[in-house]
């Protein structure tokens, strides 16, 4: 591996954190460049810290890594983002590969497959531990296409995301910053929407999506 590789840790528990800092600090091609005790703390420290890879644990306080994951997908999608859980139920795997993950792994994981997992995401690809490997057709490695959009005016897969985050009370400011995006790219999509759907309000727009995408 030609670059060094920089690396987030993220897990509630400080001694599991250290642990991984210490396994991959011994290797010259990766380092760790920060910690985090939960989601929120991740988006912390990548405003301030550029990485390539987070090691993500699901079950963290304030923000899970489930939902941190979809933040990163929005907001760093170039990072690659590795699940290391003790979860290994088929619904976990989903929603973290749906949310925009690279790898699952759990925390039994040796450190040759920890680091082939790296490897692996790096190179543009998903990998599945073989712990896990049986809980999961290679089908469900892919999130199941959202046919929404089809069903609903034609609107795209962005375009549906609003809507959810409308209907669930999102401010047009806090859509934007939850999808990284500006608010007048925000506006332009709710346009877009109002036309599609052929409404002229929010009130409208609810009721019409209600039962199809919300």
């Amino acid at each position: 591996m030609g670059k060094e590789v920089r690396i987030i840790v993220a897990d509630d528990h400080r001694m599991v954190r250290k642990a991984w800092e210490l396994l991959l600090g011994g290797r010259d091609e990766y380092r760790v460049v920060g910690q985090a005790a939960n989601g929120a703390e991740v988006l912390q420290v990548l405003q301030e810290t550029r990485a390539d890879v987070v090691l993500m644990d699901l079950d963290m306080p304030v923000m899970n890594g489930i939902e941190a994951t979809d933040r990163i997908r929005n907001c760093y999608p170039w990072i690659k983002v590795i699940a290391l859980t003790m979860q290994k139920e088929s619904a976990y795997i989903k929603r973290f590969f749906a949310a925009g993950a690279s790898g699952f792994l759990t925390k039994n994981a040796s450190e040759d497959e920890l680091l082939d997992a790296v490897q692996q995401v790096l190179a543009g690809h998903r990998y599945l531990s073989r712990e896990v490997s049986d809980v999961l057709s290679s089908s469900l490695l892919t999130p199941a296409t959202d046919d929404s959009s089809h069903r609903l005016g034609g609107l795209s897969e962005r375009e549906v995301e609003i809507v959810k985050l409308i209907a669930s009370g999102y401010t047009t400011s806090q859509i934007a910053d939850k999808l990284c995006v500006s608010i007048k790219t925000v506006e332009s999509h709710r346009r877009n929407i109002f036309k599609k759907l052929d409404v002229k309000n929010v009130a409208q727009m609810i009721s019409k999506s209600k039962e199809r995408i919300i």
